[in-house]
């Protein structure tokens, strides 16, 4: 899991935004304009995406590999068919981990009376010295992501302009009447960074923008963005935090 993250550092230290976007105004004849921004260079979204889908496989791994190793301690040995069925149960609804109780039925009742606690539908919160974690719903979404990924859809990732200034340099006679700067959704085409109004408009010159941004890197689930750079330390915490209560339970410092 560290491997991955590593990488993932790496490739976002190594992406050079002043090259991999273009900025343009799409103008109106009396001056308002809607400021763009467009990535030109896409290369690096494959390889974060692989980085992506390997971390989300060694994070939804460890999980499954805590029930079975806790399994394997309680029982000493397993059937042929609990070997086939143990894993961490991520369910949506008391219904679905009726349905799922058979996968942790190898371990200790307090054990899978845990599980059962911290399942999406419990909504718990943990806290720790470095923050508050809504446990619960970072286990639905790894559990999301990580099907999406096994099914071999890459995750949508991009960069999100998440706060920034834009400057235009207007030629003679003209003038920058309003510049609002809008944050932008996930950068997979295109995006609208900003609207502006130029006085004196008229076509022919050419308006000069420059943009200095501060970007996330988005990940897309269905409708909503989710910033990775939230989302990953957090399903890192949570995830280290479920395997230290194991270790706990089975007094394994």
């Amino acid at each position: 899991m560290a491997d991955q993250g590593k990488a993932l550092a790496e490739l976002w230290r190594g992406l050079d935004t002043g090259s991999a976007y273009t900025t343009w105004i799409d103008f109106q004849d009396d001056g308002a304009g809607e400021i763009f921004i467009k990535p030109v260079k896409s290369d690096w979204f494959v390889q974060f995406s692989l980085q992506f889908g390997e971390l989300l496989y060694q994070l939804r791994a460890a999980l499954d590999s805590c029930v079975y190793d806790a399994a394997l301690i309680h029982k000493g040995k397993l059937t042929a068919k609990e070997e086939k069925a143990v894993m961490f149960p991520i369910c949506t609804d008391d219904p679905e981990f009726r349905n799922s109780e058979r996968r942790i039925e190898p371990l200790p009742d307090k054990l899978r009376a845990y599980i059962e606690s911290i399942q999406p539908y419990k909504k718990v919160v943990i806290t720790n010295n470095v923050g508050t974690y809504p446990l619960s719903q970072i286990l639905d979404i790894l559990n999301r992501w990580s099907v999406i990924d096994r099914h071999r859809r890459l995750h949508i990732v991009g960069t999100i302009p998440m706060s920034g200034r834009i400057e235009l340099s207007p030629p003679n006679g003209m003038t920058v009447d309003e510049l609002i700067f809008e944050s932008g959704g996930i950068l997979e085409d295109q995006s609208k960074i900003g609207t502006c109004k130029i006085g004196n408009f008229f076509r022919g010159p050419k308006i000069g923008v420059k943009t200095q941004l501060a970007f996330e890197i988005g990940v897309k689930d269905g409708d909503v963005i989710a910033i990775a750079s939230n989302s990953i330390p957090a399903t890192l915490v949570v995830v280290w935090e479920i395997m230290e209560q194991f270790k706990k339970f089975f007094g394994i410092a």
